[in-house]
C-alpha cells in the first residue's frame, strides 16, 4: 500500500509535469492572434527545441515513466511551433503558410530521425556492451 507521501509525489509530480508540458500553449495562440512574434528569440525556441530531443531519446532509453517520455515530445513540439511562428511571422518577405507547413513537416521528420537514431544507437551499443561483460565472464 503506499504511503501518502508517495501518492503526494506521483499527483504533484504528474501536476508538474502537465503544466511544464503545456506551458507554451498559450504563447502558440498568442502568436496566432496577433500575427507577430516580436519581442521572441527564435534561437531560444530552436535551443529548446534541439533540448527536448535529447531530453526524450534519454527518457526513452531509461525506460522513465510514461509522463516523462510524453514530456519532451510535448515540449519539443510546442517549441518547434513557436520557432516556425518566428521564422514566418518575422520574415519581410514572409513565407507562404504552405511553404512554412511543408518546412515544419521537414523539421519534425528530421528530429524524430535524429532521436531515432540516438535511441537506436545507445541500445545497441549498451548491448554489445552487455555481450562482451558476459564474455569476459566466461
Amino acid at each position: 500500500m503506499p504511503t501518502t507521501k508517495v501518492i503526494l509525489e506521483n499527483v504533484f509530480g504528474m501536476l508538474g509535469i502537465i503544466f511544464w508540458s503545456f506551458q507554451l500553449l498559450p504563447q502558440v495562440f498568442d502568436n496566432y492572434k496577433a500575427k507577430t512574434t516580436k519581442g521572441l528569440s527564435a534561437s531560444m525556441f530552436l535551443l529548446w527545441t534541439l533540448a527536448a530531443i535529447g531530453f526524450g531519446s534519454y527518457s526513452i532509453v531509461e525506460e522513465l515513466s510514461i509522463p516523462i517520455i510524453i514530456q519532451p515530445h510535448v515540449f519539443g513540439f510546442f517549441s518547434t511551433i513557436c520557432y516556425l511562428q518566428c521564422i514566418y511571422y518575422s520574415q519581410k518577405e514572409r513565407w507562404s503558410r504552405q511553404k512554412i507547413l511543408l518546412a515544419g513537416l521537414v523539421v519534425f521528420l528530421i528530429l524524430a530521425g535524429i532521436e531515432a537514431g540516438a535511441i537506436y544507437g545507445t541500445r545497441v551499443k549498451r548491448a554489445r556492451h552487455r555481450i562482451s561483460e558476459c564474455n569476459e565472464m566466461q
